[in-house]
């Protein structure tokens, strides 16, 4: 399609030149405009190689998060050895802090207690639609709570026999009895579960110790084991 001009030759040989304007006017390509074309293609190939790469990586990083955040809830709701050690010793701490009125070894108790982990493993397991985990979790903090009463209904047995029973019930009994404390506690709940949730998925368990104290379970079922 390349437009040729030929001129007769004094020899009598024709002559044949390319004109580039009458070339493109007919149809014709430029070969500059074509390794040009072909430098853009290879360079918006590239560019769609490189995205989809990257767009890989997030999905695989976003899976391999979840898997970690997963391990970790499922080991911090598991009944082992050191959980029930850890649920033992802060009934201990909540019982004596109601009886004798301390709201210092009361929010120690809140410290040391375990049972957040179960019920990170109740939300965590409903949202990714784990339910073995939110079953598993949803029994372990069943089985904690009632180990809870159970230790509070000793400590109360056993204190009720000392002088100190007749002040009973405490101040600090009576709060965590009142329907007040109830729905307040509902309030603390739901942005406390928010700053669970970016507790952990930021690994930043500093802000879990706030979380802990404010909503924790075990000195209202230390309570209902001494009541």
């Amino acid at each position: 399609r390349t437009a040729y001009h030929y001129s007769k030759q004094p020899d009598g040989e024709r002559d044949f030149t390319v004109s580039a304007s009458e070339g493109k006017r007919m149809g014709g390509t430029d070969p500059k405009s074509r390794k040009s074309e072909r430098k853009n293609a290879a360079v918006a190939g590239d560019k769609s190689n490189i995205e989809a790469a990257r767009a890989e990586w997030k999905n695989a990083a976003s899976r391999l998060r979840v898997e970690q955040v997963k391990e970790q809830i499922q080991e911090s709701s598991e009944l082992s050895l050191d959980f029930l050690a850890l649920l033992i010793i802060a009934s201990i701490l909540a019982g004596i802090g109601l009886i004798t009125n301390s709201t210092v070894v009361i929010v120690a108790s809140m410290l040391v207690s375990p049972i957040m982990g179960p019920v990170m493993g109740m939300t965590f397991g409903a949202r990714v639609n784990d339910w073995a985990l939110a079953k598993s979790s949803f029994f372990n903090e069943a089985v904690s709570l009632l180990i809870s009463v159970g230790i509070g209904g000793g400590i109360g047995f056993t204190a009720s026999w000392s002088d100190g029973a007749e002040d009973w019930p405490t101040e600090e009994m009576i709060s965590r009895g009142d329907v007040t404390g109830l729905i307040t506690g509902i309030c603390i709940a739901i942005p406390s579960g928010m700053g669970v949730a970016l507790s952990i998925l930021g690994n930043n368990t500093a802000s879990l110790v706030g979380v802990a104290i404010s909503a924790s379970l075990l000195p209202p079922a230390v309570n209902a084991g001494i009541c």
